[in-house]
């Protein structure tokens, strides 16, 4: 039976720690759908295993496109009118880390698996979102997990930046910054590409597989951390 336990992030010999540490049952197959179904459950690489996950219906983050990125009255409108065609109601919204933020929208009620799916389908294809993203929960601990629309990964030495971009672009994807964190080297933060509706869990898997990657993982967060994501622990540790 898999294991796994919520621990606070932050990052070791390099290699990030991000809210769950397993270790889990060797296992086979294709990167799943995130949104799991018959496909199987999604998952995120762990040192380089699958940590499987469940996805919570009662909640979404959604990265709006940047001119309404800092406009939490004008999305939760728009979110608000597409919920409300599938019998769905906002109860919470709040942004997370720094901006352009990443909206976490809690849904109120008893939350209808089948209409909550619809309705993030349809908010991914609306123009004024860049990412929308089910919320999830482990599957052992039932505890829950934000994921955000951006990855961080670490390339092998000697990989140029045009096998990176290239790399990242087939995956729906783009890179954003590069930061240098010290004795982990140069790791770069990677968005889903507006109008790619590339969801970041495949991403980030796409580049773990990939010959070219060290690691790739999802930045995430975890709502019992006081730090909420990697990117904002690696800062604050380096002072």
């Amino acid at each position: 039976m898999p294991k796994s336990s919520v621990n606070t992030l932050w990052s070791q010999g390099g290699r990030p720690l991000l809210g769950i540490v397993a270790v889990l049952a060797a296992c086979s197959g294709s990167v799943l759908g995130p949104d799991g179904g018959d496909d199987g459950a999604p998952f995120y690489y762990y040192e380089h295993q699958p940590i499987y996950l469940k996805v919570d219906p009662a909640g979404i983050v959604v990265l709006p496109v940047d001119s309404l990125a800092s406009d939490s009255a004008a999305v939760s409108d728009i979110v608000q009118a597409q919920l409300s065609l599938h019998g769905l109601e906002i109860d919470a919204m709040q942004p997370l880390g720094p901006p352009p933020f990443n909206w976490l929208v809690q849904l109120a009620g008893s939350v209808d698996v089948d209409a909550a799916a619809t309705a993030r389908a349809e908010l991914l294809m609306m123009p004024e979102f860049r990412a929308v993203i089910p919320t999830y929960r482990t599957l052992d601990g039932d505890l829950s997990l934000y994921v955000l629309n951006r990855a961080v990964a670490r390339f092998k030495d000697g990989v140029s930046l045009v096998q990176i971009t290239n790399l990242v672009a087939s995956l729906g994807a783009q890179v954003v910054a590069v930061q240098h964190w010290g004795p982990a080297g140069d790791v770069y933060l990677i968005e889903s590409a507006p109008g790619s509706h590339a969801h970041i869990l495949n991403v980030a898997n796409g580049i773990e597989e990939s010959s070219i990657a060290l690691w790739g993982t999802p930045d995430m967060v975890d709502p019992n951390m006081r730090l909420t994501s990697l990117l904002m622990r690696q800062q604050s540790d380096r002072y």
